[in-house]
């Protein structure tokens, strides 16, 4: 196969991918399977089309340089401005970037939020509805030395929210009005009380930049007004949207956040190269350069590692696992993620059919063979909690106990009692991109129909799908049982939760679940401060969910990052997917 022809089929691959966010979680974290890498590779990683040389191979890589390799083109990464991300890949630079007001840093316990550029926790008023916020003071921005002060964090969020982005919700739908009390101190006014309040604003969009900076490139909190019809295309030729989009064509190459690390350079079919910032406020990095490089494919991003040509690959093929550890010259960085793969089943019988029975759904969930699943799919990469609801999330591990396992006379005789006869039960998935932790969805799709096809009675079809046709299938309700991912928008047990458990919310609305009881519990979740009363209401909630079964939680995935065994400090994040802070590299 000549080299053009590889080229051609790569570029085929990029105009494949896919742009919304709720599949790059997929996406993100492998690349094409084994037998795609022998039909498109020749032994050497292939830059994505038109990539010109990496800056990285005319130099040394030594201890003070950091080299990632990924995949950066298509929609894998898309930009570096707050205001307009919503990708996985690149949270990493994110972080490495931006400082946001609290953040969760300890890869082990995300949910431990602490004050990174606050001065102190959230300060609430008797009615809980009122957070002040007291900021450090003496902490400059990279580029401009500009001092951060209230109107850089109230500019921040308030951009966010005109951009209407993906993302833009994190600054809309948690309070209804944020005011500058000094120059050191905001006051945040909440429409309810809100527990998760500093989880929420550790999240990577509400990072805060330099509102002068951002300004003088033309970005602006002037939210447009649109009409519930307003088309796409209005939106995008808003003059404000406008103004927004061409900041952040500058934004990406030039850094105007408070971070360790600045941009450099911004090539996503090259590289993108972060350089230390030598007068960050907090613990001095201890390499100069981070270098991220772009290449496609987890099996030749493993090659770069093993070569040398990288210190750390973004994915790994399960398959790989072996290989890695029996490497004395290379090491595993792993940490159990936060995301999850599951069965979605709709409760409306006008669609779901079977599945709107109780019954039905419960024998499946005994039906499926979770371990076999964790243990030959993920090799061993992998939990599992009883419901959307990840471990070490509030009541996620009182619930193991109550999980539903594989037991197929159990599963057999709840098919027998529903009465339903011999159906035929169409279970999609994207047929365009892996599932979380890099599994091959077709391989876990063929499993769980010979797990299901196991009860008598029950005949499978299985249905993939380009993504966008999925979920768009999925989100109008319009489907019988899917398989889909889901990854959190921050480090608080409620972004599980209330979109998979509240009425006429995100998940629940698809599949049509809807409890008073819990809703009332979610509320009171939300507004709860004490740690284990809060834990105790979110078990009552999972346990009156349990029953019900909406979802089937295939698994939980450990993300594992194969790196030189030189590499120190660097650690897996479920949120940020690594933290590279606070990275170094021994001789």
């Amino acid at each position: 196969m000549s080299g053009t022809r590889i080229t051609d089929l790569v570029a085929n691959l990029h105009s494949n991918e896919l742009t919304r966010r709720d599949l790059m979680v997929k996406a993100g974290v492998a690349g094409m399977s084994a037998s795609a890498l022998s039909m498109l590779l020749t032994g050497r990683a292939i830059a994505a089309p038109g990539a010109s040389t990496p800056r990285y191979l005319v130099s040394k890589i030594d201890a003070t340089t950091l080299v990632v390799t990924d995949a950066l083109s298509g929609a894998y990464w898309l930009g570096l401005d707050p205001a307009w991300y919503y990708e996985i890949n690149p949270t990493m630079a994110m972080f490495a970037i931006y400082d946001q007001l609290y953040a969760g840093q300890d890869g082990s316990n995300p949910t431990d939020i602490q004050p990174l550029l606050a001065d102190g926790m959230p300060e609430l008023s008797e009615d809980l509805l009122t957070a002040t916020i007291k900021l450090k003071q003496g902490i400059t921005f990279q580029n401009t030395g500009n001092e951060m002060t209230a109107d850089d964090v109230i500019f921040s969020y308030n951009r966010l929210a005109a951009t209407y982005a993906q993302s833009s919700f994190l600054a809309t739908d948690y309070w209804t009005d944020i005011q500058k009390v000094d120059d050191y101190t905001i006051a945040i006014t909440l429409p309810a009380p809100n527990a998760g309040l500093a989880a929420v604003l550790a999240s990577i969009p509400l990072s805060i930049t330099d509102s002068k900076q951002v300004m003088e490139f033309g970005g602006t909190t002037d939210r447009p007004e649109f009409t519930d019809d307003a088309t796409d295309d209005e939106r995008a030729s808003n003059e404000s949207i406008l103004a927004n989009r061409d900041a952040q064509n500058l934004i990406n190459s030039t850094s105007v956040g408070t971070g360790p690390f600045k941009v450099d350079q911004w090539d996503t079919n090259s590289s993108v190269i972060l350089v230390a910032n030598p007068d960050y406020w907090g613990e001095a990095p201890q390499i100069e350069q981070i270098i991220f490089t772009n290449i496609i494919d987890a099996n030749a991003q493993l090659q770069a590692v093993e070569t040398g040509d990288a210190d750390i690959a973004y994915s790994l093929n399960p398959d790989s696992v072996a290989a890695v550890e029996s490497n004395p010259d290379l090491q595993i960085i792993s940490e159990s993620s936060l995301s999850i793969q599951y069965l979605a089943m709709n409760l409306n019988e006008e669609f779901g059919g079977p599945m709107a029975n109780q019954l039905c759904r419960q024998a499946f969930a005994y039906a499926i063979d979770y371990d076999s699943i964790i243990n030959d799919i993920l090799v061993g990469g992998a939990v599992r909690p009883a419901l959307p609801m990840p471990l070490p999330l509030s009541g996620s591990e009182a619930m193991l106990e109550k999980a539903y396992t594989l037991d197929l006379a159990r599963a057999q005789e709840l098919w027998d009692e529903s009465g339903v006869g011999d159906q035929e039960i169409e279970i999609t998935y994207d047929s365009d991109s892996p599932g979380e932790g890099g599994v091959n969805l077709e391989t876990l799709a063929t499993a769980i129909k010979a797990n299901l096809e196991a009860i008598n009675g029950v005949t499978i079809r299985l249905s993939p799908m380009p993504g966008n046709d999925r979920v768009g299938q999925y989100r109008a309700g319009e489907f019988q049982a899917t398989i889909s991912p889901w990854s959190p928008d921050y480090p608080d047990v409620d972004t599980y939760a209330t979109p998979f458990f509240q009425t006429g919310t995100a998940a629940a609305a698809r599949v049509s679940f809807s409890n008073p009881e819990v809703d009332d519990l979610l509320k009171q979740g939300l507004a709860e401060t004490d740690p284990a009363a809060r834990d105790a209401i979110y078990l009552q909630i999972q346990e009156l969910v349990l029953p019900d079964v909406p979802y089937i939680v295939l698994y939980q995935p450990v993300y594992r990052k194969p790196a030189n065994a030189t590499v120190a400090g660097v650690t897996v994040h479920p949120i940020y997917m690594m933290n590279l802070r606070g990275a170094s590299k021994t001789e």
